[in-house]
């Protein structure tokens, strides 16, 4: 669970750093931002086809804590350096880098989405757009993170396909997993257009949570979701809307 100041840095800076130790040696991680995810998601491309699972592993491992460790024993560590970490140490630490997304996760989903009226179905059919606003509040001396996205038509769905093309093309991508990120970035940059009142682009979209890009992207998938079950009883739909 996210304790209070845990949860002002994440409405302030839109991630967490937490301290743990190891004995009595002390080490500060910080939940992965979305610049950080796309380093550790290309680290897969640099995997052959027959890699062993131990090498893959210890791999995926060592790079997490690139990822997420701010320091070590009061020291910032070099990647080189992380690669000499022993295992159990490597395991540990991504263990409480694992606890800490679990937490901020678990936040999130108690923010309740708000339910899809006739009026924003027959609003849909009419405009082809439905807008969101999400305000996540915690308490009166905290600001709320406010989000403001929408649903995609088919023109703007075509020109995300595009840049993905391009993007995966230029970028050399060879695994699924870094393919799944280029995908998500490009729909968030057409899909949000404004956190805390500033529009997303390239650059501020990088100091984002992993955890906030997750959970949009699967509010704006439950709320496409929903608007496909109602048009496919388009019945019900008329009588609500007369009534």
């Amino acid at each position: 669970m996210l304790t209070e100041e845990e949860i002002k840095q994440f409405h302030n800076n839109f991630r967490v750093i937490r301290k743990h130790k190891i004995g009595d040696i002390s080490f500060t991680i910080a939940s992965f931002t979305w610049e950080k995810e796309g380093e550790f998601v290309k680290s897969f491309d640099d995997f052959e086809q027959k890699e062993n699972g131990i090498y893959v592993s210890n791999t995926i491992a060592t790079e997490i804590v690139k990822g997420c460790l701010v320091a070590f024993d009061n020291e910032n560590k070099t990647g080189e350096e992380i690669e000499n970490f022993s295992s159990a140490k490597i395991n540990f630490i991504v263990d409480k880098y694992k606890e800490l997304s679990s937490d901020i996760e678990d936040y999130l989903k108690g923010f309740e989405p708000q339910p899809l009226t006739d009026e924003e179905v027959g609003e849909f059919i009419l405009t082809d757009m439905i807008q969101r606003n999400i305000k996540l509040n915690f308490n009166e001396e905290t600001p709320p993170i406010k989000i403001r996205y929408k649903i995609l038509n088919v023109k703007e769905n075509k020109k995300v396909g595009k840049r993905i093309q391009e993007k995966v093309k230029e970028k050399d991508v060879k695994t699924n997993v870094h393919l799944e990120y280029i995908n998500e970035n490009e729909f968030i940059l057409e899909m949000v257009e404004t956190v805390n009142g500033n529009e997303l682009n390239e650059d501020n979209i990088k100091g984002i949570s992993v955890d906030l890009i997750k959970f949009i992207l699967q509010r704006a998938e439950k709320l496409e979701n929903e608007i496909r079950e109602k048009l496919n009883d388009s019945s019900e739909i008329g009588e609500s809307l007369k009534n």
